[in-house]
């Protein structure tokens, strides 16, 4: 046997093994840095959402006003009349902040401050999301994490996303929709009966 040959096939040999080990390396090393990016988004999303007690309250606000009233949150150019539970909230939010409030006529109005401060409160919560559901879209984080630390965020337990009405009238946030989507129709494929 030819010592060359022998030579450039332990060559070989040991090159490839050199290429297998370097890949092993970066994939693993890949993982590890999709799970430190999950971890920094949590600290990200979860900061955003500590940094107001007033957040759930103007959230639930915008889920219950009706159509008029929520395109005058999008837009926040004027006073907002609201009514049942938009009220209970408005007047949680008011009270709290100190914002003043007009009851005259029977009606209860959140003004432009007001308005202001819960449209602010809105598009921060769903800025992060959109962070979040970018990153999911994207692949920077695993769909196994994702699912575990943030689908009950997009999907609560009700079963219904919060603010998509709010997300459809400011035309904004297409990975959230992306999302809502992704998770609704995954609902609907495991609700379906089975076919015999």
């Amino acid at each position: 046997m030819d010592i060359g040959a022998l030579i450039s096939t332990g060559s070989l040999v040991f090159a490839a093994l050199g290429v297998w080990l370097i890949l092993v390396s970066l994939r693993a090393d890949h993982e590890r840095s999709r799970r430190v990016q999950a971890i920094d988004l949590m600290k990200f999303y979860y900061g955003v959402i500590r940094e107001s007690h007033l957040l759930m309250p103007c959230l639930r606000l915008a889920d219950s006003l009706g159509p008029a009233e929520l395109l005058s949150l999008v837009d926040g150019r004027r006073d907002i009349d609201v009514v049942g539970e938009a009220r209970e909230m408005a007047e949680m939010i008011a009270e709290a902040k100190g914002f003043k409030i007009d009851t005259s006529g029977g009606t209860f109005t959140l003004g432009r401050e007001g308005v202001f401060y819960v449209r602010q409160q809105i598009f921060s919560f769903l800025n992060a999301q959109e962070v979040l559901a970018a990153a999911w879209s994207e692949s920077v984080i695993g769909a196994e994490i994702f699912e575990r630390e943030f689908k009950s965020a997009f999907i609560p337990s009700s079963g219904k996303p919060p603010l998509t009405d709010f997300i459809e009238k400011s035309g904004i946030y297409p990975a959230t929709k992306a999302v809502h989507k992704h998770f609704s129709e995954e609902v609907e494929v495991t609700v379906r009966p089975k076919i015999a």
